[in-house]
C-alpha cells in the first residue's frame, strides 16, 4: 500500500538524519516528524487489521451509553489546534446514544483529517451534532473543492477512487462506512453547493434490540 509506505518511508528517513545532525532542536524536530508518520502508519496498519476483521465477521461493536456531543467536543478539540485551517467551528448537544465510543471516536478522527487533508487555503472545518427523532446525526464539512460526481459514486467502497497523486485512496473512508452499517446507521457526502459535507445518522438504540455486543458485518 503507497498509503502506509510513505509515512515509514519518513520515519525511516528522519531516523537517518536524526543520527547525524548535531544541533538538538534540530533533533527534536526530526524526531516529531518520525513519531507523527509512525503513528500515522499505526493508524493505517490499524485500520487495515480491522478491516479484515470485519469482512471476517470478527471485528465486535461494544455498545455503551456515551454523550455523543461530548465524544465530538473532545474530537474536534484535539484537532483545534493543528496547522492547516483557520477555524474550527463546532455545535454540539448532549445526546446520549447505544454506540461504542472507540469506534465512533476513530470514524470521526478519519473523517476530521480528511477534511483538514482537503481545505482551502486557511479554510474552515464545521462539526455538528443534533438529535433527528430517534437518531443523532452529525455533520463534518470543510470549504475545499467539490467532489466529482464520479468520485462521490465510488467514495465509501474499499479502494475506491484515485487521489491526487494518482493513488487509491485506501481504507479510511470505507472503514467509516464498516463502522456505521455496524451501528445499524448511514453515512454520505451530501453534495453541497461548496465544499464537502459528510453526513452520519446513527440510532440512539440498536434497533429492536437490547443494548449487547453485535458483530461488524461488511457491507453488501
Amino acid at each position: 500500500m503507497h498509503d502506509l509506505r510513505n509515512p515509514l518511508n519518513v520515519v525511516r528517513l528522519n531516523l537517518v538524519v536524526a543520527r547525524e545532525v548535531a544541533d538538538d532542536a534540530e533533533r527534536v524536530e526530526v524526531i516529531d516528524d518520525a513519531q507523527a508518520a509512525a503513528e500515522r502508519a499505526f493508524g493505517l496498519v490499524t485500520d487495515l487489521l480491522d478491516v479484515s476483521a470485519a469482512e471476517d465477521g470478527l471485528l465486535r461493536v461494544e455498545r455503551g451509553a456515551i454523550d455523543v456531543g461530548a465524544l465530538i467536543a473532545r474530537a474536534a478539540a484535539a484537532w483545534s489546534g493543528a496547522a492547516g485551517f483557520a477555524r474550527l467551528d463546532v455545535e454540539t448537544a448532549s445526546i446520549v446514544a447505544a454506540l461504542d465510543a472507540k469506534l465512533i471516536q476513530r470514524v470521526l478522527d478519519n473523517l476530521l483529517g480528511n477534511a483538514r487533508r482537503h481545505l482551502a487555503p486557511r479554510g474552515r472545518i464545521g462539526v455538528t451534532v443534533a438529535r433527528a427523532y430517534d437518531e443523532v446525526v452529525i455533520t463534518i464539512s470543510n470549504d475545499g473543492p467539490t467532489l466529482p460526481d464520479a468520485v462521490r459514486r465510488t467514495l465509501f467502497q474499499k479502494y475506491a477512487g484515485e487521489s491526487t497523486s494518482g493513488r487509491t485512496r485506501g481504507l479510511g473512508l470505507y472503514f467509516c462506512r464498516l463502522v456505521v452499517e455496524a451501528h445499524e446507521g448511514t453515512i454520505r457526502e451530501t453534495a453541497p453547493a461548496e465544499g464537502v459535507c459528510f453526513e452520519i445518522r446513527l440510532p440512539i438504540k440498536p434497533r429492536g434490540q437490547t443494548i449487547t455486543d453485535a458483530a461488524v458485518r461488511p457491507p453488501a
